[in-house]
This record gives structure tokens, sequence and C-alpha cells, in this order.
């Protein structure tokens, strides 16, 4: 069994809120779901935001884990315990800001339409 779940996967299981769904499109309804994020929340309020464009594996593929276990400080792999029941982890963040630990929500939600007139060039 991991100790994580991909978060691409997490999305768009079907037992876990029925996966992604067609985002608000705006005008143009190409690609629909590149104006779609995720946002992960903290019991602390503290929180990220990560593009689908950047996890969907067409486009950037970046792998993202929620990570429910860690390697303690002796190697073993232990509970989070002290950091809620699960973990975002983005490897390959130079600082680490969006490691969101206590994860109390997941949810999807789509930007709006662009409130600007459209020029043609």
């Amino acid at each position: 069994m991991n100790n994580y779940v991909p978060l691409w996967e997490l999305i768009n299981n079907p037992k876990a809120g029925g996966g992604l769904k067609p985002g608000n499109s705006g005008v143009n309804s190409k690609n629909s779901f590149l104006r779609q994020y995720v946002l992960v929340d903290a019991t602390d309020c503290y929180g990220a935001v990560v593009a689908i464009g950047e996890i969907q594996p067409n486009f950037e593929g970046k792998t993202l884990l929620v990570a429910f276990e860690k390697k303690g400080s002796d190697g073993n792999v232990v509970p989070l315990i002290d950091e809620g029941f699960a973990r975002l982890v983005v490897p390959g963040d130079k600082a680490g800001g969006r490691y969101v630990s206590n994860v109390r929500n997941i949810v999807i939600l789509s930007a709006p339409p662009s409130p600007l007139k459209p020029k043609y060039f």
C-alpha cells in the first residue's frame, strides 16, 4: 500500500467527488479545464493553488502528491499525526511554499470569464 496518492488521480477518482468536471469556459470552450484550479486548504487557514494544466498528463503532467505518512528521523514510515491526516507535497517547488500540512479540503474551482472586452488584432 502506498503512503500517498497523486493529486491528479485523487481528483479524478469517482469515489472522491465524481472526477474532474468541465469548467467555466467563458467564451471559448476549447481546453476549458485550463481555466480550472485546485485549492488545497489546511486547518490552520494556510492554503495553496495548483492549476489543472500543471498536473494534467497531456500538459505539464507534474506529479503532486497527497501524502498520508512520512519517513521518521529513524527512517521508518510513520503516520502524519503531527501534520493532520494528509499533506500536499509538491516535488520540485524550490521554496516549498505549496506544501500544505493538515489538509482539510481539496476543491476544484474555475476562474471566472474575463471582465475585459475581447480585442481582435
